[in-house]
């Protein structure tokens, strides 16, 4: 189940920043979705465990411009994986379904 949400949330990732950015990231578009969920997951996970004050109502466009700035750097960069990676990940057959 947790498998499952995390696709459906990276997916979303997915989707989101090609709708935010357009079509120039599409080449990019999982690296990007990976940095992103790094950035957002490494913050939470300092919030919720240091248990210091924390600025939740900066965090969302503070990561927004980092995004914004690593997207237009990678106009000059080859992408580490390519989007056909993401649908090449739905052909395959999850590990839960082979163990019935």
């Amino acid at each position: 189940m947790f498998c499952a949400f995390r696709s459906h949330l990276f997916d979303w990732y997915v989707q989101s920043l090609i709708d935010v950015y357009g079509e120039r990231i599409r080449p990019y578009v999982l690296d990007c979705a990976i940095m992103l969920n790094g950035m957002l997951k490494e913050y939470l996970f300092f919030a919720l465990f240091e248990q210091k004050s924390f600025p939740f109502q900066r965090l969302a466009p503070f990561l927004i411009e980092r995004l914004d700035v690593i997207v237009d750097s990678l106009q000059h960069d080859m992408p580490l994986l390519s989007h056909d990676a993401q649908a090449e990940k739905k052909k395959h057959v999850p590990l839960r379904l082979l163990r019935r």
